[in-house]
């Protein structure tokens, strides 16, 4: 229900560059489609390594390091117009759960299984109408497990730097506090 992309044109984009560190040109480049993978991100080194061409995603740490395969501006979007909804539809769609606000600990998230316990605030949701705020809540799963689990996405994607996603609406996520 999400598409994964990356696009160094994003006009207004913090990570909007027209050539990335080796002088490629940026673009568009769709990781995820659908939830299917799609592709992967190459500067020129890792692209002669895989026969493919370079996606324009080479970055530096400054002007005397070696490029390496860097984001632009990576975010989620829906994949099709009929997941995609205002932040009220996706409240009204809520029965009983928690609007995450704030998540703590993401770092301990472990990359390898992609299992998560995660401290979160937020406000509790029942009948879709919001209840009261929330503190010292928990939030566990699986991050791969967590794509299936996707019921909505919203239409406003909001950007933390290089990194930007809408709201999405997940069920059974277990909640604990």
């Amino acid at each position: 229900k999400v598409n994964l992309i990356d696009n160094g044109l994003l006009k207004g984009a913090v990570g909007s560059r027209p050539f990335d560190g080796e002088g490629s040109p940026t673009g568009e480049t769709v990781l995820i489609d659908r939830g299917v993978l799609q592709g992967f991100l190459y500067n020129i080194k890792t692209a002669n390594k895989e026969n493919r061409k370079s996606t324009g995603n080479a970055v530096r740490g400054g002007i005397e390091s070696l490029p390496s395969v860097g984001i632009n501006n990576l975010f989620l979007e829906a994949s099709a117009p009929e997941f995609s909804h205002e932040r009220e539809q996706l409240i009204s769609m809520i029965k009983r759960g928690i609007i995450v606000t704030e998540v703590m600990g993401i770092h301990t998230a472990n990359p390898i299984s992609g299992d998560f316990s995660i401290g979160v605030t937020g406000l509790w949701v029942e009948d879709g109408r919001i209840m009261h705020p929330v503190k010292e809540a928990a939030i566990s799963g699986n991050l791969l497990e967590l794509f299936k689990k996707i019921v909505a996405v919203g239409k406003e994607i909001r950007f933390y730097g290089k990194i930007g996603a809408p709201e999405i609406l997940f069920e059974g996520i277990d909640i604990s506090g």
